[in-house]
Order: structure tokens, then sequence, then C-alpha cells
């Protein structure tokens, strides 16, 4: 999944201006890619929710609430503030909505017509994305090829 999504990115992140863009924009991805993690941010736009009342609406324990918290704060997407004795968790919109107008603009993007391998130059090698494509599409012929061959004639 992971080599999956830095492909996507790699081909279609031209809006994004940096590596460091590009990296955020992956932990952000990771951040909703979960469906527990999804669930908490619906209830975090609406509520601001501290672990055990998110644990209690997800029926999920504690320490897996928090778990899922430390990678949405990575990623941005929530912030803590200390109340009392409870931190409580909220989403941070700004992110939420750079996230959204960022997935915007790729899907506005038109297509090369080199395709994104050839896009520096025609005469540079493919990624290595593309690469390992090839080379795991020999690799099922060259099986296919042998399970031919071992079939008893």
């Amino acid at each position: 999944l992971t080599k999956l999504i830095k492909a996507f990115i790699i081909c279609f992140s031209q809006g994004l201006n940096n590596r460091t863009d590009v990296n955020d924009f992956v932990k952000i991805i990771k951040g909703l890619a979960d469906g527990t993690r999804f669930k908490m941010l619906n209830l975090l736009l609406t509520h601001d929710l501290c672990v055990g009342a998110l644990a209690g609406q997800l029926g999920i324990s504690k320490a897996a609430v928090s778990q899922h918290l430390q990678v949405l704060r990575k990623a941005g997407l929530v912030k803590g503030e200390k109340r009392g004795y409870w931190t409580h968790y909220a989403v941070d919109r700004a992110v939420l909505h750079q996230i959204a107008n960022d997935i915007m603009k790729m899907s506005e993007q038109e297509p090369s017509a080199q395709g994104c391998c050839f896009i520096a130059s025609s005469k540079e090698a493919p990624c290595s994305e593309c690469q390992e494509f090839k080379v795991v599409s020999i690799e099922n012929k060259l099986e296919k090829k042998e399970e031919r061959t071992d079939v008893p004639g």
C-alpha cells in the first residue's frame, strides 16, 4: 500500500511544491486511511473529546485510541488542548481543508501524453516503480511458462 501511495503521489503531485509537502501529504493520507481513525475524525469534527470518551464511542480501548491519536497528531490532523487533568482533542480544520484542496488540484491535472516515467526526457529509463512492474511482469510470464512445461504430456 505504501508503494502504491508513493507512486500515485509521484505521478500526480506536481501541485505540491517540494519533498516536504509530499511527505506531509503522505502522512495525512495515511492518517485518513484507517477506518477507526476516520471514524475518530468524524466524531472530533462535531465534539472536542478526551481519550476516554473516544474509547467509549468507538468501542475500543483507551490504549488503542491513544495510538490512533498519535498518528493523527503526527499528521497534523488533530490537536490536543489540556483541560484540567484531561486532554481534549479536536480536528485541525485548516489541515483538512488544505488536503482537500490538494486532492482537488491533483484531480484537475491533465494527463501527460508521455506518461509519468518520461516527463524529464524520452531518453531516460523508466522510474523504479515502472521498472519493478516490468520485472514482476516478466517473472509472472516465466512462472506461467514453467507451469506449462511441468504439465505431463
